[in-house]
């Protein structure tokens, strides 16, 4: 908690970004992603599966876990899709031993089965990626079939059951012309266990969703 009050004065007194720490540290730890989210995009119209960076492995991964630690104290894990990194489960175990004041994990779900009690001991915040509590509109905007979206609510469902569960669930919604009307309905079913609703704006507009199968 120190760095984040150190970096906090040292923003709030400086005018100057030459010093300046970061607050958090967002790292994607993979670009990789099976799913086509219609809005899924880099800030330039380009799709995140479609990027290419180098994949970082093994201690290579804790070497920066270290030097990210040493300027902040959060960290939020993102992609791409994040559970798709051949290290997964490995980088989990390394996380807790950095010690960071807090630390969140972004994806969509899928393929979550197997690593809960990892996350368990490394995260605080969980943030399921979920814009529609209706199955069809789901599976179309996924883009891999029939089953995806009730298989990603029954992970929730087996995340929200961890034993000695101590992160926070977190449901995190875009909003579009096209899932305007299922956003309540997304905010009831995150009422109902008590996870926290984040709903962001999509900055572009996006075309109009046909299930294609």
């Amino acid at each position: 908690m120190w760095k984040s009050l150190t970096n906090y004065v040292r923003h709030a007194v400086s005018r100057q970004p030459r010093g300046w720490h970061p607050m958090l540290a967002v790292y994607y730890l993979t670009y990789a992603c099976d799913f086509r989210c219609p809005y899924c995009c880099d800030g330039s119209g380009k799709p995140y599966h479609e990027l290419r960076s180098k994949i970082l492995r093994g201690s290579e991964l804790d070497q920066l876990l270290t030097k990210l630690r040493r300027a902040c104290d959060h960290l939020v894990i993102t992609g791409g899709e994040p559970t798709l990194h051949p290290d997964f489960g490995e980088f989990l175990r390394m996380v807790p031993r950095h010690r960071f004041d807090s630390v969140a994990l972004t994806t969509i779900g899928h393929e979550l089965h197997g690593h809960l009690p990892a996350i368990a001991a490394s995260v605080r915040y969980l943030v399921f990626s979920l814009d529609t509590m209706d199955e069809a509109k789901g599976d179309a905007w996924l883009g891999r079939g029939p089953g995806c979206h009730r298989a990603i609510v029954a992970n929730i469902e087996a995340a929200r059951r961890t034993p000695r569960r101590h992160f926070e669930i977190i449901i995190s919604s875009v909003a579009t012309p096209d899932n305007l009307d299922d956003l309540p309905v997304v905010n009831a079913f995150a009422r109902e266990y008590g996870f926290r609703h984040a709903v962001c704006p999509v900055p572009w507009r996006t075309p109009r969703i046909q299930p294609t199968f």
